[in-house]
């Protein structure tokens, strides 16, 4: 964010499709936040830092009105990954998104190590102050 604060990498953010000032975050769609090395710890030594950072999002792409592809605010000519939206802008994450996310990442392990009693809780974590 010190670098690039107008740049994010990462899963897509959807909002409600409501024409509002104050767009509401339906849900961030990536694998990555469940699963950010699905090849294996091995090669973690190898990953890009934006697959080092995903796992804790703490900002979003603000929701943005349609524009012809490649259309961006910013004069970075460098490189970033192709998961990158540059010059986008950014926005911090509402207070519920961590305890949420926290919970899907547990109800995806529980599935994945066959421990299926996870799901019978739908619990709900606090968010921290």
């Amino acid at each position: 964010m010190k670098n690039h604060p107008d740049s994010l990498c990462g899963s897509l953010a959807h909002f409600m499709p409501v024409k509002d000032d104050t767009p509401e975050l339906l849900y961030v769609n990536g694998k990555a936040l469940l699963d950010p090395f699905p090849e294996g710890l091995q090669n973690r030594g190898k990953a890009s830092a934006n697959v080092l950072y995903n796992p804790t999002p703490l900002h979003v792409t603000p929701r943005q009105n349609r524009r012809p592809n490649g259309g961006t605010s910013t004069s970075y000519d460098g490189e970033f990954p192709m998961e990158c939206l540059i010059g986008f802008g950014a926005t911090p994450l509402p207070n519920n998104f961590a305890p949420q996310l926290l919970r899907r990442r547990m109800f995806y392990l529980g599935i994945r190590m066959g421990v299926l009693s996870v799901l019978d809780s739908c619990y709900a974590f606090e968010a921290a102050a």
